[in-house]
């Protein structure tokens, strides 16, 4: 398992997720307090994801639908989301975390 933890870094507007994730195929990404205020669409399509971690954002929304079909945990807690969020939920297997939302 390739685990790849950001969390916690004053990224600033030079740095590009789509970038890294050409480099690195991780199973397990943590991008946790980092200021993002969408989820790249990207993450969602990476094959062999299986951990991630996106808590302590600013997200407001999650997109639709995906084809995140090795995605296992999914944690969005800690954001302020709002609204339905079954379609996204619908494809996970075994665990998502929206606590403090």
């Amino acid at each position: 398992m390739q685990r790849v933890d950001l969390g916690s870094n004053p990224f600033n507007s030079n740095f590009s997720i789509e970038n890294l994730i050409q480099c690195v195929a991780p199973t397990a990404l943590s991008l946790d307090n980092i200021g993002l205020r969408s989820v790249p669409a990207q993450l969602l399509d990476l094959d062999g994801l299986q951990v991630l971690s996106l808590s302590h954002n600013n997200l407001t929304t999650l997109p639709g639908e995906q084809e995140a079909t090795s995605l296992q945990v999914f944690d969005v807690s800690y954001n302020d989301l709002t609204g339905s969020l079954a379609d996204t939920f619908s494809l996970l297997i075994n665990f998502v975390s929206v606590a403090g939302n």
